[in-house]
């Protein structure tokens, strides 16, 4: 692997540790200018030395972390294919009960509960509910196709040479 300048090393680490793999930020945080960065970040990522170091990063902080690119894939797709119906009318207990991938959908969730009818004595019924909130599908499937690569044919397509000849 051919010699990394410091600034594209440094370009390396913030595109690794940036959420959404967004090169022009990578590039603003690792030094360049804010008016070049959105052209130096894809160029940056076309280029095979960057390329190698940015699959380094990312292999070694999967093996630090204890974690497979199989395992993150796997939960991912749990978040993008998760059925809401299997948790609308449950208790505080089923929803421990619940298996875990199922349960790491829910990302907060209250107890609410309403007066139906009556006037507060024993004879008043009370609804109480759950009310949950669920990881976003959308970007879990964002984080999915990113990831698995079906992004790249898309920008493959987008890039156009155009040369323009001008003659006398």
């Amino acid at each position: 692997m051919g010699k990394l300048t410091d600034k594209q090393e440094m370009f390396c680490q913030e595109y690794v540790a940036d959420a959404d793999l967004n090169a022009t930020r990578a590039a603003i945080n690792a030094g360049y200018s804010e008016s070049t960065a959105q052209q130096i970040g894809s160029e940056n990522l076309l280029k095979p030395v960057i390329k190698a170091r940015i699959a380094e990063l990312q292999k070694d902080r999967l093996e630090r972390i204890g974690l497979t690119q199989d395992e993150v894939l796997i939960e991912l797709k749990n978040f993008a294919y998760s059925d809401i119906t299997e948790t609308l009318t449950l208790t505080v207990e089923q929803i421990k009960e619940l298996p875990p991938e199922v349960r790491r959908l829910i990302t907060q969730y209250k107890k609410v509960t309403r007066k139906l009818l009556g006037d507060g004595s024993e004879g008043t019924m009370i609804d109480e509910t759950i009310e949950l909130k669920f990881v976003d599908k959308m970007k879990a499937f964002e984080m999915l196709n990113r990831h698995i690569g079906f992004y790249e044919e898309d920008n493959k397509q987008g890039k156009s040479e155009i040369s323009i000849n001008f003659t006398d």
